[in-house]
């Protein structure tokens, strides 16, 4: 039987002191005999050392905030921006040093309007203008890597003592008025969801969270995603001034029609939908890489399941909340809450967006500041709240932020998580490549009372997630056979015997996990044997 090399166990005992939390590990089924030893797992309070948390540090709750102009709160107040308002929240949640409530939180901020995620050196090393001036730079990679980090060092405090970043970005690098709000009838869905993924999913994926884990490297990651602009409610005067401001009018011949409203409202549904599906598997596939997935072919994974969350507000089928529940008016938060639909998009009847040439609470100083700037004719500047969130809007992005937090709270407040028993029915089968249809039960283990959750599973390379909602038949084929070849024919330094080995056939085990909100985090791990 093969050894944990991290861990010094073998199969069944690493097993044994594994299966914890709300953890079903593809090796409850993989090895003979295991399935009856795990067909009932009781999850034990982790021990800190195994749950990635410590006592409460006698020091403020650390808060970063980096991105663009949603995350900066454009037009608003500090005490109405959303990040203060999370500020506060997590403020009343968490317990200091002496275990009483109300640690106090302090936020760096270092996002700004207009900002993009494609660095440039050159601009990126310029100071910034005030957060209000619409200006790509510093870029977001740069604001976390040498403007945030640096404030945080300045006071102290290291890197590593960041407890939470909140970040964007993806909007402007896509040149959004110019792509979407544009009303060209040859830029068909493909096209939207091609341009979405290449200039703001990819660029999520491969700069904007590689620099937030670089820079914050202990911190937990909130990523914020965005919402569709134009909805079919958008009136047809608000539009016409947008329009008006970005100098579009000259493109639509006949003014701003109805046909103009559908065109609008088509492409700003497929922006939100593709970037809000890509955001979410780009989160979950960073989290794992950060997590050091996969570690080896040998070595199972053991790993504290969700340093990265995305925070949707926008409603895709593609995003779960956290109850799982999906309605066509909005993504529902596990309190009801929902969040942008069509009656809240740009100049519709309830809107939670600026509108041009409505007053906001910092139009003055921004007015001011556009002139100091040289830019007090460009009407972008002196209207740059218009499109985004107002007070309403803030208060749902708070909304969507805080759900994706408070799975957090326990940990970060070293409180121990309920446990629960969770058993699949029936056991998926030991035999490779041959699905299996199951269904997976969460009981609290002290009530004994049923919980709800989802299924988790992680497979493939890259790691793939597909989940199920508990209490639900599903069906998976959970263990694959793979070919490792040896090449030991076409390796001239291998002699005698040895290239005649056949090439070794491997049963790779999916990792599976159930996870319910409220309880102890899940870990993960699989395994590989031939």
């Amino acid at each position: 039987m093969r050894k944990s090399a991290k861990a010094g166990l073998d199969r069944r005992g690493f097993l044994k002191s594994a299966a914890c939390v709300s953890a079903l590990g593809a090796g409850h089924f993989g090895i003979s005999g295991v399935a009856d030893l795990f067909r009932h797992v009781v999850c034990p309070t982790i021990p800190p050392e195994r749950a990635g948390v410590s006592r409460v540090p006698d020091r403020p709750f650390l808060m970063v905030c980096c991105g663009d102009s949603i995350m900066w709160g454009q037009g608003l107040s500090e005490e109405h921006k959303f990040t203060t308002q999370v500020q506060g929240w997590l403020q009343n949640q968490l317990r200091q040093a002496d275990g009483q409530l109300g640690r106090p939180v302090k936020k760096y901020v270092a996002a700004h309007s207009g900002a993009v995620i494609a660095m440039n050196t050159p601009e990126d090393a310029k100071p910034p203008l005030p957060g209000e001036i619409p200006n790509h730079y510093p870029s977001i990679p740069q604001q976390l890597l040498w403007i945030a980090r640096p404030q945080v060092q300045a006071d102290g405090f290291n890197a590593t003592d960041v407890d939470l970043v909140l970040v964007d970005g993806g909007i402007n690098d896509m040149n959004f008025v110019e792509r979407i709000i544009n009303p060209d009838p040859t830029e068909d869905e493909a096209w939207v969801r091609k341009w979405t993924n290449e200039r703001c999913v990819n660029y999520v994926r491969d700069l904007l969270l590689p620099a937030a884990i670089e820079a914050f490297p202990k911190a937990k990651i909130v990523l914020t995603g965005y919402y569709p602009i134009v909805s079919t409610q958008t009136r047809l005067q608000p539009l016409t001034e947008l329009f008006r401001t970005h100098g579009l009018l000259g493109r639509v011949a006949g003014g701003v029609t109805q046909k103009v409203v559908e065109i609008l409202a088509a492409k700003s549904r497929w922006w939100a939908d593709e970037s809000t599906k890509g955001m979410y598997n780009v989160a979950f596939a960073a989290d794992m890489r950060d997590a050091g997935w996969p570690r080896g072919e040998l070595q199972p994974l053991m790993y504290q399941l969700g340093s990265i969350h995305f925070a949707s507000v926008f409603d895709s089928a593609w995003v779960p909340s956290s109850a799982g529940v999906h309605s066509s008016a909005g993504v529902h938060s596990a309190s009801g809450v929902h969040y942008f639909n069509v009656n809240n998009c740009y100049g519709a009847p309830d809107t939670y967006l600026w509108l041009v040439g409505q007053e906001d609470e910092v139009g003055a100083d921004r007015a001011k500041q556009c002139y100091q700037n040289h830019l007090n004719m460009d009407l972008t500047c002196i209207n740059a709240n218009m499109g985004h969130p107002n007070h309403l809007g803030a208060q749902h992005y708070a909304a969507a932020v805080i759900e994706q937090l408070t799975p957090w709270l326990q940990t970060w407040n070293y409180v121990p998580a309920p446990t629960m028993t969770v058993h699949l029915d029936p056991m998926p089968s030991q035999t490779p490549d041959v699905p299996t249809t199951t269904t997976a039960h969460a009981v609290d283990t002290k009530t004994g009372k049923a919980i709800s959750g989802k299924v988790i599973i992680v497979d493939g390379s890259p790691p793939t997630q597909h989940q199920f909602p508990t209490d639900v038949p599903f069906t998976y084929v959970f263990c694959r056979t793979s070919k490792t070849g040896n090449n030991t024919a076409a390796d001239p330094t291998v002699r005698g015997i040895a290239r005649l080995r056949p090439p070794l056939t491997n049963i790779t085990c999916a990792r599976v996990s159930v996870f319910v909100h409220g309880y102890a985090v899940s870990e993960l791990f699989g395994y590989d044997y031939d």
